[in-house]
């Protein structure tokens, strides 16, 4: 009787470890996959400068990290579109390119206008490695020497990060995107 007794457990046990496992098996291919979104702003708030044709500022979030920031600012006399590259929240790339308009033909399309500055700057462990830096005209008097560049953009992607934070603390204020590229 005690062997049967046993027996019965066994079979029990086995039983009830056969019909849980598979559900919580299926508990966790349910859960939901988390969505990139973005966040924007459309004003200069994020900003110390105020460009007289406004500033805007998005960025790309995947797992709720910040994978990609644009920010553009435009002026009377041309605009400025930096982009900040991240990888698993660290500053890895910034690129720049500043384009400037002809006053004397206001009916030329924006898009059309070739860039007259090209930046990139590649970041490794947060120090500044490498400086690419194409073109005559830069729009801003930009510092010269690695430590002062390293700095700036430094503080410039903290600074906007900030702003992004704030903003996208607001559920509403976050966009799904389907695809990376959007």
């Amino acid at each position: 009787m005690f062997i049967f007794g046993t027996m019965r457990n066994t079979i029990l046990c086995t039983l009830i470890l056969l019909i849980a496992f598979p559900v919580f098996g299926q508990q966790a291919s349910r859960q939901k996959k988390a969505k990139p979104y973005r966040v924007e702003i459309n004003d200069a708030s994020f900003t110390n400068s105020k460009p007289e044709f406004g500033a805007t500022l998005s960025g790309i979030y995947e797992h709720d990290t910040l994978m990609e920031m644009k920010a553009w600012f435009g002026f009377s006399y041309g605009d400025i579109q930096r982009t900040f590259f991240y990888w698993k929240g660290e500053l890895i790339t910034v690129t720049e390119v500043h384009r400037v308009y002809n006053a004397y033909d206001p009916g030329m399309p924006v898009d059309s206008i070739s860039p007259s500055f090209n930046a990139r700057y590649v970041y490794e462990n947060g120090k500044l490695t490498l400086i690419k830096q194409n073109g005559t005209y830069s729009l801003i008097d930009a510092p010269q020497d690695k430590a002062s560049v390293e700095a700036m953009y430094l503080n410039f992607s903290e600074q906007y990060t900030r702003a992004l934070d704030e903003k996208r603390a607001v559920k509403k204020n976050r966009k799904k995107i389907k695809k990376r590229n959007q």
